[in-house]
């Protein structure tokens, strides 16, 4: 028998620690020949000390990336074991998932056993061994307790100048902001100012009411209805003969009827006549063209077809 297809368990990762930095989870890769660390970790880890290399490194793809340099020696902590491990240091983007690659060096020297189909990692240091299940590590969320500050103020302010520059007179005075103002311009803001106060009080109106009268019920006219193709029927809403709707003849009896009580109960969605057609009030909605600040009314020539086009039309 053949055995059956399984899934991706996922890649095999552990936690570990570095001096006072909690690395969090670390990639175990049986691909990478090297333990590989990003430059922005290595300068958040005291004490630890960077030698040059002229190693090279050739990438999946083919290029060739040159290391930072080398760390040796570096003390990592893997639950309660601490290994030394040399790392080589590029500058490149941290993984956020898993930030640290550990390749088969640090395999070997921990003696490490994975069991892909129970999910399991064993890390073994003579006679003592920890195990790391790799399902349960992945349903753990990962807490990024990274704080960033953005600060714009600078360019807040450079935003405010350049839009009071671009201001009028007007708008500049009543905004208080007399800063970079030629003699011409305080003559006119003074003008301004004057103006303003010189405009008399505009007094409230008082609220008035006026008395509507309801509107008379229009008389509804009787419908006339008209013949219909066999597939089609009239269906009385009401018991006068009034707001028939017209439903299809191949509806069963059940079907029918459950059309019939959802037509009742909402009679007052259809426009039967003009005056059931609801609008929209003002007060609610009001529908208007924004125009740009600088717009001015241009009328349109309009367009008449030259006089050959027109005979063809008319013909």
């Amino acid at each position: 028998m053949l055995p059956p297809k399984l899934q991706d368990p996922g890649s095999f990762t552990i936690t570990c620690t570095i001096g006072e930095l909690e690395v969090g989870k670390a990639l175990i890769d049986l691909g990478a020949n090297i333990n590989l660390m990003a430059l922005s970790m290595f300068k958040r880890i005291r004490g630890l000390e960077l030698k040059p290399t002229r190693m090279t490194l050739q990438l999946v793809d083919k290029s060739l990336k040159y290391p930072y340099g080398v760390a040796e020696d570096v003390i990592v902590k893997v639950d309660k074991f601490l290994f030394l491990v040399d790392f080589v240091i590029m500058e490149m983007e941290e993984n956020g998932d898993a930030p640290l690659i550990l390749g088969r060096p640090f395999m070997k020297t921990t003696s490490i056993v994975i069991d892909v189909e129970n999910g399991k990692l064993k890390v073994r240091v003579q006679d003592e061994e920890v195990n790391f299940d790799v399902f349960q590590a992945m349903s753990h969320r990962k807490d990024d307790k990274s704080c960033f500050q953005v600060d714009i103020v600078e360019e807040l302010c450079m935003m405010q100048g350049a839009r009071m520059r671009d201001a009028s007179l007007l708008e500049r005075t009543l905004i208080n902001d007399y800063e970079d103002l030629h003699e011409e311009e305080d003559k006119v803001i003074e003008e301004c100012v004057w103006n303003l106060e010189a405009i008399k009080e505009i007094l409230a109106e008082k609220a008035s009411f006026e008395n509507i009268e309801p509107r008379e019920k229009v008389k509804e006219s009787k419908i006339e209805l008209k013949e219909l193709p066999p597939h089609l029927k009239y269906v009385i809403l009401e018991e006068n003969g009034g707001k028939p709707v017209i439903i299809s003849t191949s509806l069963s009896p059940k079907e029918e009827e459950k059309l019939v009580e959802v037509l009742k109960a909402n009679k007052g969605v259809t426009g039967w006549s003009i005056s059931d057609l609801k609008g929209i009030s003002p007060t609610y909605c009001m529908h208007r063209i924004l125009m740009e600040d600088n717009y001015r009314p241009v009328a349109q020539p309009q367009r008449r077809f030259n006089h050959v086009m027109k005979e063809v039309v008319m013909k």
